[in-house]
């Protein structure tokens, strides 16, 4: 299903294509920084009204160890989002982290973050969501324009919503490099860290001590 590309006369391969309807597509990548096997799924949300979507995700779900929910800065939890981040603190052992994105479309996000974070924290304890949800805010706009040499300057408003949020949450962003401090503010190294951290306290726990059984083992 999806777009009749025999008629399409346009050779470009800036434009991926995809079929309207796809139930999964997976890749498989070697990398050799992940040296046990490492699935990251994207789901394709809950917003479906013929439950399609609901059911691929809950199946996706139920067989993660960590979720994390990405939520927009000026629309942070949705009816939809907060059915899903419910549905999530339901099923045991999944731990669940919420990345704010769009920070960069804030007038002021030293003032707003703080408000954003609180309206996230009252609506969960009020809906009996996961009270204890580890909340980052960030810009994947600022990750990609450090990723991407081609992707040229940032606009007027983006780059002023970097420096007001680099005012208020950097102490020697002097001594860093414009490239630097966009790819810090932009959120993604916090997200790596705090899934390091999920892992190896989780199932890269289990991995290693498995690991150390058979060896034992052996011996």
């Amino acid at each position: 299903l999806g777009d009749d590309f025999e008629t399409d006369t346009d050779t470009s391969n800036s434009q991926g294509r995809f079929a309207d309807i796809t139930k999964s597509a997976d890749l498989f990548l070697q990398r050799p920084e992940f040296p046990i096997a490492f699935c990251i799924r994207d789901t394709p949300g809950v917003n479906d009204t013929f439950m399609m979507r609901e059911q691929i995700t809950i199946r996706a779900i139920r067989e993660s160890r960590i979720c994390v929910v990405v939520l927009s800065a000026h629309q942070a939890l949705s009816t939809v989002d907060l059915a899903l981040i419910r549905l999530i603190s339901n099923i045991p052992t999944r731990e669940v982290m919420i990345f704010v994105n769009r920070i960069d479309e804030l007038s002021d996000p030293a003032a707003q973050v703080p408000e954003i974070e609180q309206s996230i924290r009252d609506t969960l304890q009020e809906h009996k969501g996961p009270a204890n949800a580890e909340i980052l805010f960030g810009s994947a706009l600022w990750a990609n324009h450090v990723l991407d040499p081609k992707a040229g300057e940032l606009s007027e408003a983006s780059a002023a919503a970097l420096e007001n949020w680099a005012d208020d949450r950097l102490e020697d962003g002097g001594n860093k490099s414009d490239a630097e401090v966009a790819w810090e503010l932009s959120g993604v190294p916090a997200v790596y860290a705090a899934l390091a951290a999920r892992i190896d306290a989780g199932i890269g726990e289990d991995a290693v001590t498995k690991a150390a059984k058979g060896a034992l083992n052996l011996v």
